[in-house]
């Protein structure tokens, strides 16, 4: 027991945690405080403020400040929400609820952290860096061409592109064979800042790599490349055009 009252962070259980959310009657009343507090305290006092103060935290994530729970909740909610769909819809396939769920919030909290801790110091933003590293790996293509590969709109391409060739990275000319159309490639700043700042940013990548095993993560590399090349093939399988 902390200094404050608040169970150590090692050995947290989620089942304490699902008792508590059980007794609140809400899903999302897990993620408010006050309410499990209330809500559990009306059932037997005592345990409020044990619930109450419950943050459903992984095992050695720790303590947010008190108020603000959200960064330690946000990969920890996917766990919660699996089981909380599953009892409200039964037969509902919790494997691949669980695979899209969690390949979203990894996904997202990795650039999150990428953009904040690299690219923004670069002077850039992760969608920047998106269009610089596909010029970079590709060359010079015409920029729907960018946009399909970057996994981008046109839209978000132009907007960028003009942003980019404002500050010098990136070039713009028209395409010989058909003037409509535009070819975008880096210029020669526009390829040293993004080797520069790549070099920093795989070296954040492998920090989160090395929070696995090397066997998972060549079994996780083997698994995912396996789906994304399955997926190429799906004709039900929408994509941005």
């Amino acid at each position: 027991m902390g200094g404050d009252g608040r169970p150590d962070t090692a050995g947290i259980s989620w089942r304490v945690a699902s008792s508590c959310a059980t007794t609140a009657g809400s899903a999302f009343g897990r993620w408010n405080v006050a309410a499990l507090g209330a809500a559990a305290d009306a059932g037997n006092p005592g345990r409020g403020e044990r619930c109450g103060r419950q943050r459903f935290y992984d095992q050695g994530m720790g303590h947010p400040a008190d108020g603000d729970s959200a960064a330690a909740d946000f990969l920890s909610f996917a766990e919660v929400a699996v089981d909380t769909t599953a009892e409200r819809l039964p037969g509902i396939d919790r494997s691949a609820m669980q695979m899209v769920l969690l390949l979203h919030r990894v996904a997202s909290s990795i650039v999150y952290d990428l953009e904040s801790t690299v690219h923004r110091p670069a002077g850039w933003s992760w969608s920047a860096f998106r269009l610089l590293f596909t010029l970079w790996v590709a060359g010079p293509h015409e920029s729907r061409q960018v946009a399909h590969l970057s996994g981008m709109s046109r839209a978000a391409v132009s907007s960028l592109t003009k942003t980019l060739s404002a500050s010098g990275l990136l070039a713009r000319r028209s395409d010989e064979r058909d003037r409509r159309a535009v070819i975008l490639s880096l210029t020669e700043r526009g390829a040293d800042a993004l080797e520069t700042t790549f070099r920093a940013h795989n070296e954040r990548e492998a920090r989160w790599a090395s929070l696995i095993t090397e066997d998972e993560l060549a079994t996780l590399n083997g698994v995912l490349t396996k789906l994304a090349r399955a997926a190429q093939g799906q004709e039900w399988i929408s994509r941005r055009s």
